[in-house]
Formats: structure tokens, sequence, C-alpha cells
């Protein structure tokens, strides 16, 4: 067999794992999302509330892991010498966590009160946040070599073992603890696959060290994906400490938007390497952009539809008669991630034109929220009516921008 047949098949079989990626992705998405009905089973719904409180303080400290992982990524698939080794990326990420520590440490207090949780589970979360830093930057090799399957096998063992240890710690001991410990777990396990898998590629042995380079790079990631994560955590964790009797119920409400996120994702997925490629031919890219509008408008009104009709009959059938009241919020909770659905659309396109000034659009907005929320939470649905209002302006006034921007362009 010749070299250019070896080079065909290996074309071939990248060509289909990068179409099988994608479906695998969302079955994952749906065995996780059975890891939380799973959990609501046991739990009572203010504990429900305060681990879902937890579980968006990780899902927000967890974007540094992502961040590693994009970088990672684009360093292995460039494969330039020049750049620094998988290990100075390591040594980086360590120095990032052990900053997040003594953080998390110094203000310990804070955060316990703040998620109504104790420092075990402030120690668990330390544990997993450090345990995906490393697992971030394997998966990154893995995705920089687009070894896709090798990268669903990394997320499948950690889900799948999350959910065995849960099996097995719920029945024992029905408290927050052991949801915290299985994801702890889920990860430590996926980690010792990748660790093995990627043991010849990472010299320890070799000198390393701390890069401006690379941490001036993640820092651009992490700027650039915190929000997302901040806007879609935050009041779970507001909500948590305001209202704990009913965070259960809002963790539920959050689970049914999340669906929306799941797909809205989907869709940004395909349509920023579309957008990209059109960049210099405006015409072209301004009718991609007009295309997803459609797309999403589309899909938002199915929603909305959905979520009156079908959705709130499903919430005791799942969750449990402890969680019914949800479905008094499914349809409001659904209008304000529409919003905020959008609202990331238009974030993916400013970064695709390289407009940056929106990141402090955002990072005013996400105190305003905060501010507001804290004045203002006499109950869920005064909440979620803020977040309509909130999303809703914001939105429009980031549409106003690219709006702008392209009215700038067309005289130029």
């Amino acid at each position: 067999m010749n070299i250019q047949n070896i080079s065909n098949q290996l074309g071939r079989k990248k060509r289909i794992q990068e179409i099988i990626f994608p479906v695998l992705d969302v079955s994952l998405n749906g065995v996780n999302y059975f890891f939380h009905i799973f959990v609501s089973w046991y739990l009572i719904p203010r504990d429900y509330g305060r681990l879902n409180s937890l579980l968006s303080l990780i899902s927000i400290l967890t974007v540094l892991g992502v961040s590693f992982q994009t970088y990672t990524a684009k360093y292995i698939s460039k494969g330039e010498d020049k750049e620094p080794d998988i290990k100075s990326i390591l040594n980086c990420s360590l120095i990032c966590f052990l900053i997040i520590v003594v953080f998390m440490l110094v203000f310990s207090s804070v955060i316990i009160k703040a998620t109504n949780s104790d420092f075990f589970s402030l120690i668990i979360i330390i544990l997993t946040l450090g345990s995906n830093i490393i697992l971030s930057v394997i998966r990154g090799i893995f995705q920089g070599m687009k070894s896709f399957f090798m990268l669903n096998i990394s997320f499948y063992i950690e889900v799948i073992s999350k959910i065995a240890v849960l099996f097995v710690l719920l029945k024992n001991s029905r408290n927050i603890h052991s949801a915290l410990l299985a994801i702890l777990l889920g990860m430590v396990f996926s980690l010792f696959h990748g660790m093995y898998k990627v043991r010849k590629l990472i010299n320890f042995k070799q000198k390393a060290r701390i890069s401006k380079r690379i941490m001036k790079k993640v820092a651009n990631i992490y700027i650039a994906n915190f929000f997302f994560n901040f806007f879609t955590s935050v009041d779970m964790i507001m909500v948590n400490y305001y209202l704990p009797e009913n965070s259960g119920i809002f963790a539920v409400v959050l689970k049914y938007n999340q669906l929306l996120t799941f797909a809205s994702s989907s869709i940004f997925t395909v349509f920023i390497p579309l957008l990209t490629e059109r960049l210099c031919d405006r015409k072209r890219f301004n009718n991609c952009i007009r295309n997803l509008f459609l797309i999403m408008i589309a899909i938002s009104v199915l929603t909305l539809g959905f979520y009156k009709f079908v959705m709130p009959y499903t919430v005791a059938m799942f969750f449990g008669k402890a969680y019914a009241s949800a479905k008094n919020y499914l349809f409001i909770g659904i209008v304000s991630y529409i919003f905020l659905s959008f609202i990331f659309m238009i974030v993916n396109i400013y970064m695709i034109i390289e407009k940056w000034m929106h990141f402090v659009t955002l990072f005013v907005a996400a105190v305003i929220f905060v501010i507001i929320i804290a004045l203002f939470h006499k109950s869920i649905s005064s909440i979620i009516y803020i977040e309509i209002g909130f999303y809703a302006v914001l939105f429009f006034i980031l549409l106003a921008g690219i709006l702008k921007q392209n009215l700038k362009e067309r005289r130029e």
C-alpha cells in the first residue's frame, strides 16, 4: 500500500469522525441530562437547588478549562515548532489553577455563604476544577489531532463513570456531596484514560517555562467564553441565595431552558465556519447572517409553542411531583433564554468580524444584571421577568452595534 493510499484512508477516517462527532455529542447531552433528572429523584427541592447553585459555580470556573482546550487544539493543529511545547501549556494551566485555588480559599466564607454550602463541597469543587483543567489540555490534544472518536470516548468515560458512581453513592447517602463526588470521580477516571493515551506526547523530562504568550492567548479565549457561562449560571446562584426554598424549582426551569442552548449551540457550530469563509464577500456574509436569523426565529416560534402546550406536562413525569410547580414558569423562562440565544448569536458575529467592544458592553451588563437581581428578587416570576426585559434590551443594544458597523462599512 503506497503513501497516497494511506493518506486517502486517513483523510476518509477523519471525515467520518467529523460527521459522527456531532451526533455522539448530542447523545452525550442527553446522557448528561439524565444525570440531572436522576439526581432530582433522590434530593429534596431545596438540596437540588443548592446542588445546581454549586454546579453553576463549577460552570463559571471551568471556562478556564475550555480556554486551555481551545488553545491546545489550535497549537496542536498548527504543529509549529516555534510554539511552546505541551508541557509548557500544562505548567501554565496549573499556575492558573493555583491562582484560582488561593482566591477561592481566601474568599471561602463568602463563597460558602453565597451558595448555601459547606467547606467540604468547596474542596470537592477545587479538586474538580484541577482535574478539569488538566483534562481539558488533554482533550485539546485530541481535538487538535482531529481524534474525534478519542474525544468522544473521553467525554463518555466521564459521564458514564459519573452516573455509575452516583448510583452507588446516592443509595447510601442522599445528599449533594454524593453528586459532587460522582462528578469529581467521573472526571478523574476520564483523566486517567487521557493521561494514558497522550503519555508519549508529553515529555515530562523536558524543561518547561511559563509563557506570557500562552497566558495572553488563553486570556483572550477565556474572555470570549466567559459571559455565556456567566449569564446561564449566575441567576441560579442568586436564586439559591435569596430564595433557597424555591431554588429547586428554579433549577428545573433552567434544565428545560438549557435544551434551547443545546440546540442553538449546534446551529452556531454549523454557521460559524460558513460565516468565516464568507467574511471577504460582504453580500454572501450578510445573506448567511440573514439565514441564521431566520432559522433562529423559526426555532424560537416552535419552541414557544412547545413550551406552552407540551413541556409543562413532562415536568412531573421526569422530575417528580415535588417539582411539579416548575411547569408554571417554563413558558416565561424560555422567553428569557430565546433572547439570551440571540444575544450570543450576535456575540459570535462580533467575534467573527473581530470587533471586541461588545466585551465592554457585556461586562457592564453583567454588573448591572447582578445588581438588579440583588435589589429585586421577590419571587421566581419577578426574577424571570427581569431577565426577559434585561436580555431584550441587551439584545437590541448589541444588534444596533452590528447594524451601525454594517452601515459604516457600506459608506466606506
